[in-house]
């Protein structure tokens, strides 16, 4: 049973990321480990293979033994089963994946204490990095980018719900 949870958790918790836009779809398939994105022309064949230039940076303990309290705690309480699991000693090398109205591919950093996407467009060349400073309370934001601009909903939010709109400028 102790295997079925670690790999729930690695399935559920941390899975492949994909976006898609218009005649392409995009996926990193190792987020966490490899800064990697496979592009595809629509009909499935292939378009590039990017390889970030992302560098592997360590949580801290502090990091680690946070995520491990909510992993374990999050299926006691919902299983009642007890699961002994060690988190990923690294932080994400990608955390999100979009493409906005512009069919620009929008790649968020896992390791930055902001906020920080570069863009790419779909031959794979890079375009800018959008960063959102001053905040230090984003790193438990889910960032949904689409064609009308940026969602930023915080993932477990204490004590009330709340959506951020983000202007995206052009």
């Amino acid at each position: 049973m102790s295997e079925f949870y670690r790999d729930l958790i690695r399935i559920d918790f941390f899975p492949l990321l994909f976006a898609a836009g218009e005649g392409f779809m995009c996926i990193a398939p190792e987020p966490r480990s490899e800064p990697v994105l496979l592009l595809f022309h629509a009909d499935g064949s292939v378009m590039d293979t990017l390889m970030l230039p992302y560098p592997e940076v360590a949580r801290t303990e502090e990091e680690i033994q946070e995520q491990k309290r909510f992993i374990e705690e999050f299926f006691h309480h919902t299983s009642q089963h007890s699961v002994d699991w060690e988190p990923f000693p690294n932080k994400p090398m990608i955390s999100n994946l979009a493409v906005d109205g512009l069919n620009r591919i929008w790649v968020q950093r896992g390791f930055e204490r902001y906020p920080a996407f570069d863009l790419f467009d779909t031959s794979g060349e890079y375009l800018m990095t959008a960063v959102l400073p001053d905040r230090d309370d984003t790193v438990h934001l889910k960032f949904h980018i689409s064609k009308r601009g940026i969602l930023a909903v915080p993932e477990d939010p204490e004590s009330y719900y709340c959506v951020y709109l983000i202007n995206m400028l052009e």
